[in-house]
């Protein structure tokens, strides 16, 4: 997929892109059959954090909540690929 698709997508479903950057860190652990963690993304705008329960459940920028459920919050790599919790690199 390429970042033109990907550009196309979001703007069929009404989407944005909240946040661009390079993932700094990761915490993540199973417990109970869900998958709990926190993913960290540095960029030129700030830093963002995704926490997530089996699905990302709200983004923070800077600390400050700018995205949640129910809406639908992704992360794609640099070629427009989705990337899976647990799966950040």
């Amino acid at each position: 997929m390429t970042k033109g698709l990907v550009a196309e997508a979001i703007a069929k479903v009404d989407g944005k892109i909240i946040f661009q950057g390079t993932i700094r860190a990761e915490k993540y652990r199973n417990l109970d059959g869900f998958s709990f963690g926190s993913v960290t993304i540095d960029g030129s705008e700030g830093t963002l954090r995704l926490e997530y329960k089996n699905e990302i459940l709200a983004a923070f920028m800077d600390n400050m909540m700018i995205a949640h459920v129910p809406d639908l919050i992704g992360v794609v790599d640099v070629t427009g690929m989705p990337l899976q919790n647990t799966r950040y690199e």
